[in-house]
């Protein structure tokens, strides 16, 4: 797997590596996997939502295909889904489209993605459903990094950040 995340020059990109990764915390923990390195400002502007304009911002439905397009890239994607006050973390995510003479399928258009790390070596797939990337009306504004610093600089033992409001 990491041998496809990597394609390394003269690797051939669908080799699996001779050593599978056991878990996502070390196949994210690499920064060999991680291309964007340092650089993850163009990264999040897909997310940025203007309060003032709303439409002027990617609609919930680019977003939705950007993720896929990232995840049919075999790019390391990892998305934090707050419904109803329950986080989950959500890896790779992929949409499941039709290929070329391949039956027909309700799995089709939608998108999925491993939920937390693996369990006895296999990871638990979920579906994102399509309603999670249109939640414009219930936006919230999230602290900066440097706010999130500063808390757990003045309370090191910090669990919780929030509430925020919408």
């Amino acid at each position: 797997m990491s041998a496809l995340l990597t394609n390394a020059p003269g690797q051939n990109p669908l080799a699996m590596p001779a050593t599978p990764v056991a878990s996502f915390v070390q196949l994210f923990n690499d920064p060999v996997n991680d291309p964007l390195l340092g650089q993850y400002a163009g990264l999040f502007d897909s997310f940025a939502i203007d309060p003032a304009a709303p439409q002027a911002s990617v609609p919930p439905q680019g977003v939705r295909d950007l993720v896929a397009a990232a995840g049919t890239q075999q790019n390391l994607v990892a998305l934090l889904c707050i419904n109803e006050g329950v986080s989950q973390v959500l890896l790779c995510p992929q949409r499941l489209d039709p290929a070329l003479g391949a039956p027909p399928s309700n799995l089709y258009g939608n998108t999925y993605a491993f939920e937390g790390d693996h369990f006895q070596n296999q990871g638990l797939n979920v579906e994102i459903p399509n309603e999670f990337f249109n939640l414009i009306p219930n936006q919230v504004l999230a602290p900066t990094a440097a706010f999130i610093q500063t808390a757990v600089a003045a309370t090191p033992a910090l669990v919780f950040l929030g509430p925020f409001a919408n």
